[in-house]
């Protein structure tokens, strides 16, 4: 090995440059598989994570993933002879924290059984986690921070423990700690305290009587997690629910049978959407990209050297050097290489880690930046990879130096230097093609992106920003605290307009309401209407410059203050509703019925435009506005529209002061920030892509001018020949740029084929990629060929720069 790295130092170039394009691959490699196994084989850091399922209740097509009553899981699931336990929880709660600071701030919260953590198999950090003596109906509230909570807001206080903090205006004793990294059995939340259900369901639902969430048998709110007893596996777990009868009976919301799903499966999406895991399989194959083109690049550099080193290596075998011996030196030098590169890779990864994941899977719990790299199974198929690299790119210029004759390298004899110049060829061939595939997947994301943000929104976006106020308060109280907001913010001279709103576009919060019958509409068979609903505040469409077509805004008749849930109301709904169940009529005045015995009855008074409410590609959605007072929760979104997007946060924050509310942490931001964080997602893959396209073209490049170069020098003799029998320069480039151009051809048709391949798999990824993208194969078709041309004419165009007569006066 030590002569090896001495070899290597000879040429430090060469060696430099082996280095860095391993290393550089190599890393990016493995900081992409760190994502993708954290979020594929270990998304739950709890004990036995295969032997836990989720249970829901599904309807009649076994696609919906509903909920359970807490006399449903008592009754129902705990004597299922196939689980060995059962334990139930609601992480989606808020609770406002009084911290002391003038506005309360608000904190991710969740409510657990007793035995929810016993369950999992977690173990505290610090104190002790909720025991079955803590889930008490009327006991003493007891609270379990997360371990980031704990850091975060407590300042990782040791004495934490048996201290009291208000939470929703009432004592939780703090009685310990989770460990690092827990979020449940979910990737996408990690609630920063835990809570009984028994004694908090209420804190956690917003309501001073908490008792039709403990014992109305209909009031579908938590959800179940069980462990499988050894040897059981899931469909037997549904077969053993189905012979235990749970079923929901003729009464029950969702008349069909239990649905049992491994945990894992459920971690990345409760509703089956499967973005985290169609990323994760994304990145895998970039990932095997990125391995394809590195070995394809430091193979063919390997054996353009070893073309060098063949007189050499002819002169040593001459004198006694073995085979074995050859080849080992060779071998050495990419183990060398390889040591080195990953060394350095592994940093270049740790440097990559936490921008990669806040800009790939920001909206996911994964453990701490270094730890998804840090760890066996990470660093254990780092190794493999340094392995297989090292390995392939050595046997290239392994066999053509082992091959070598010093009686044909004497005699210039050029017999088998046709298959070593069709290796390297082929070498670039296959980094053109993936390179080729790169960069039409990146600017079918480009465009794709520019596409959607060119997109209208159908609402004003400038001076305009929104905040989540929490109460923290009973639905009775709450709406006497959003009064005083809006009359805080009405009051403010800064402030244009200010309005209330359950969902603010675009995101992906919101609720829909099924069952609805619009008047004079006819349903198809089996049809089941189901639309979006926004509970606001009068002044809504004006804060948000919404068009008001036709009929009226709402106004202080639309708003009683004994709120029905949405059983008789006046509604706006809009122009897609129209479009699609009143097309032929006049909207105003029809009503919105419900069916399957659900008492509605909607009067419309108002039609107002289209805009964006879970996506920028979306076509317009039918959606119902209602009055806030009708929908009333705990959590509203408080808009305003102020003489800019800084002074209406402060006003925002400046209205809540005093008020008894709180807002939720990092939810106060412009409406313009709200749609760049919206489209993240999108721009870091799109980034992504780029980058790879990029590095992958570079790597194309160095290896296309690598062979154009050496095949240059190696016949600058016929250069000087030919230029003595009056060729010029032009006409010798022209000649010489042949074969790379053939090479680069190939390389694109190849690449051709593999994208027509992978765009099945990549359509959908990001809004607006099509499976059929011919403008960004053609696009990119022609940037591949205007750089393979420079990258060949370079070289060959230098190597024409000889003086005919010094290759006479050789001869």
């Amino acid at each position: 090995m030590i002569l090896a790295l001495k070899q290597l130092l000879r040429r430090p170039v060469y060696f430099f440059a082996l280095v860095l394009v391993m290393s550089t691959g190599l890393g990016g490699a493995v900081s992409l598989y760190a994502i993708a196994d954290a979020v594929l084989f270990q998304p739950l850091r709890v004990q036995d994570a295969d032997a836990l399922i989720r249970v829901f209740q599904t309807d009649e097509s076994r696609t919906a993933r509903n909920g359970w009553s807490l006399p449903q899981i008592k009754e129902d699931l705990r004597d299922v002879e196939a689980f060995a336990g059962v334990a139930h929880f609601y992480d989606h709660a808020t609770y406002t924290w009084s911290s002391g600071s003038e506005v309360r701030e608000t904190l991710a919260g969740g409510v657990a059984s007793g035995n929810f953590f016993e369950l999992l198999g977690v173990k505290p950090f610090l104190g002790r986690l909720l025991q079955p003596a803590d889930d008490i109906r009327g006991g003493p509230v007891v609270g379990v921070l997360s371990f980031e909570a704990w850091q975060s807001r407590f300042a990782a206080n040791p004495q934490i423990i048996g201290e009291h903090v208000t939470l929703n205006d009432r004592l939780v004793t703090i009685v310990g700690v989770t460990p690092p990294g827990f979020s449940g059995v979910s990737l996408s939340r990690r609630p920063d305290v835990w809570l009984p259900v028994s004694s908090a369901a209420g804190m956690a639902m917003g309501a001073s009587d908490e008792s039709r969430f403990l014992d109305a048998r209909t009031l579908h709110w938590l959800d179940v997690v069980a462990r499988l007893k050894p040897g059981i596996t899931v469909e037997q777990a549904r077969r053993a629910m189905e012979a235990a009868q749970v079923i929901p009976g003729e009464n029950e919301v969702y008349p069909a049978a239990a649905l049992a799903i491994p945990a894992r499966e459920v971690a990345l999406s409760r509703y089956g959407e499967g973005d985290a895991a169609h990323l994760s399989w994304l990145l895998l194959g970039l990932v095997a990209v990125l391995l394809i083109i590195v070995c394809a690049d430091v193979a063919g550099l390997m054996l353009v050297r070893a073309e060098t080193q063949r007189a050499e290596t002819g002169l040593r075998m001459s004198l006694g050097a073995s085979r074995g011996r050859v080849a080992m030196n060779v071998l050495g030098e990419a183990f060398v290489i390889s040591v080195l590169a990953g060394a350095v890779g592994l940093l270049f990864a740790l440097a990559m880690s936490r921008g990669l994941q806040q800009t790939l899977v920001s909206d996911l719990v994964l453990q701490n930046d270094f730890g998804i790299i840090l760890n066996a199974r990470v660093l254990a198929a780092y190794g493999i990879m340094l392995f297989t690299v090292s390995l392939l790119s050595g046997i290239a210029p392994m066999r053509r130096l082992v091959g070598t004759s010093l009686v044909k390298v004497l005699a210039g004899a050029r017999q088998g230097e046709r298959r070593a110049v069709n290796l390297r060829e082929l070498l670039v061939v296959v980094q053109a093609g993936v390179s080729m595939v790169l960069l039409t997947t990146a600017i079918s994301f480009a465009g794709a992106l520019l596409d959607t943000l060119k997109v209208d929104p159908g609402f004003a976006i400038k001076n305009r920003a929104a905040a989540l106020v929490s109460t923290g308060s009973t639905m009775e109280d709450s709406l006497a605290v959003y009064r005083k907001v809006l009359r805080n913010l009405r009051a403010d001279g800064r402030v244009v307009s200010v309005a209330l709103a359950q969902t603010v576009p675009v995101s992906q919060s919101g609720f829909r309401i099924g069952g609805l019958a619009p008047q004079g509409y006819i349903p198809a068979a089996d049809e089941n209407i189901v639309i979006d609903v926004n509970s606001v505040s009068e002044d809504y469409f004006r804060t948000l410059g919404i068009e008001l077509l036709s009929g009226r805004d709402f106004d202080a008749r639309d708003f009683s203050e004994d709120g029905d849930g949405l059983t008789t109301a006046n509604v706006i709904v809009n122009r897609a509703f129209v479009d699609t169940y009143w097309p032929e009529r006049p909207a105003l005045g029809l009503t919105i019925g419900g069916t399957g015995g659900v008492g509605t009855r909607l009067t419309v008074v108002g039609v107002v435009g289209n805009n964006k409410q879970r996506s920028l590609r979306e076509p317009p959605l039918p959606i119902i506005y209602a009055p806030f007072t009708q929908l009333l929760t705990r959590e509203m979104n408080v808009v305003v529209h102020a003489t800019s997007s800084e002074i209406a946060l402060q006003a925002i924050r400046d209205a809540v002061r005093g008020t008894g509310a709180g807002l939720s942490s990092g939810t106060g931001m412009s409406l313009r920030e709200r749609l760049d964080v919206f489209m993240a997602p999108d721009r870091a893959l799109t980034l992504l892509a780029v980058g790879a396209a990029v590095f992958a073209t570079l790597l194309s490049v160095v290896g296309m001018y690598g062979v154009a170069a050496y095949a240059a020098r190696q016949r600058q003799r016929e250069i000087g020949i030919r230029y003595a029998l009056g060729a010029t320069r032009p006409q010798i480039t022209q000649q010489f740029l042949h074969r790379g151009v053939i090479v680069a051809v190939c390389g694109i048709g190849a690449g051709s084929l593999l994208t027509a391949f992978a765009s099945r798999y990549l359509a959908g990824t990001i809004a607006g990629v099509e499976q059929s993208d011919v403008l960004a194969a053609l696009l990119a078709g022609l940037l591949f060929a205007v750089v393979a041309l420079l990258a060949n004419l370079v070289p060959v165009w230098r190597a024409a720069d000889v003086a005919p007569m010094s290759v006479l006066r050789d001869e």
